[in-house]
């Protein structure tokens, strides 16, 4: 009867410590820089509208990358970003130049 019930605790202990391994790993991939933001997410987080994200994208102020023919953003770049622009003093929702003449590309001179 001990040898049942050691072989029992023994294949009890195993998945438990498979259980808790993949616990692990999910709590790592929530982490993991492959968590990609769409522009809605990076906009909801920064408390601005879609299109100053994509102006911001497009001038290169946050790093992006495309899938397919659609862009991510990981979050690490976004709080990069925001702590970069702290650090430096500025404003991370004012437009810089660069902005600016990236909007208007395009754009007809009202005459």
């Amino acid at each position: 009867m001990n040898g049942d019930r050691d072989d029992a605790l023994q294949a009890l202990t195993e998945h438990v410590t498979r259980l808790a391994e993949q616990v692990a790993a999910r709590a790592d991939q929530s982490r993991h820089p492959s968590a990609l933001l769409t522009y809605a997410d990076v906009a909801a987080q920064l408390k601005v509208t879609e299109n100053w994200v994509r102006d911001a994208a497009r001038t290169g102020s946050i790093p992006r990358r495309q899938i397919g023919r659609t862009f991510r953003f990981a979050q690490e770049d976004v709080d990069e970003f925001v702590a970069s622009t702290y650090r430096a003093g500025r404003d991370p929702y004012a437009r810089t130049a660069r902005q600016f003449a990236a909007m208007n590309r395009g754009k007809r001179k009202a005459s």
